[in-house]
């Protein structure tokens, strides 16, 4: 059985030990079946680091963030999201993490649930990922794709793929999308 978990966080900051999750969104997908969709918020761990550009980029303010839900409530109920489908101490059920640059969020969402006391992250996911970015560095490095940036906004805007930067559930919905359009254009049936 086929078990992708698309994830995507917002955070007070690019720092994956001091700055903290704000935001997780998360897309079950079983045998390239969507099953359901998680997206909840969580203020920031008292210490975080909070960078005010971080918060422009996401659309949030330092006094919002301050109103969300405690980080153990939220981790709490990502866990009993996650587990609903997979079995945390069966080593051959987990999910592939994926997403583009999957591996900040899947770091930021460790570090969350080390410093909130929870069982590790790693209990639901694969070390094995499906990181949209290294699809991309194929088809760029193999001559196939060649445009200023290779950042998630100027990809979808490329392949005309509907994109509200920064606003996790969106991000992920986009990013499957151009999973796909990647996987044909590395397989010669589009051009990039």
């Amino acid at each position: 059985m086929r078990k992708v978990l698309w994830v995507d966080t917002e955070t007070t900051g690019v720092n994956r030990s001091r700055s903290a999750v704000i935001e997780i969104a998360a897309l079950v997908e079983i045998d390239y079946q969507v099953i359901c969709e998680f997206n909840e918020t969580m203020a920031p761990f008292p210490s975080a680091d909070i960078n005010n550009k971080a918060l422009e980029t996401n659309g949030r303010t330092r006094v919002e963030i301050m109103t969300f839900p405690p980080p153990n409530v939220t981790l709490a109920n990502f866990a009993a999201f996650l587990d609903q489908y997979i079995d945390a101490f069966n080593k051959a059920d987990k999910f592939a993490p994926a997403g583009f640059k999957i591996d900040f969020d899947t770091d930021f969402l460790r570090n969350a649930y080390k410093r909130e006391g929870f069982p590790y992250f790693g209990s639901y996911v694969s070390t094995a990922c499906i990181d949209v970015m290294t699809y991309v560095g194929e088809a760029v490095a193999g001559g196939l794709l060649s445009l200023p940036n290779n950042k998630l906004k100027t990809l979808c805007d490329h392949f005309e793929i509907p994109l509200d930067a920064h606003k996790p559930m969106n991000d992920i919905y986009a990013t499957r999308t151009l999973y796909a359009i990647i996987g044909e254009v590395l397989r010669g049936e589009r051009k990039g």
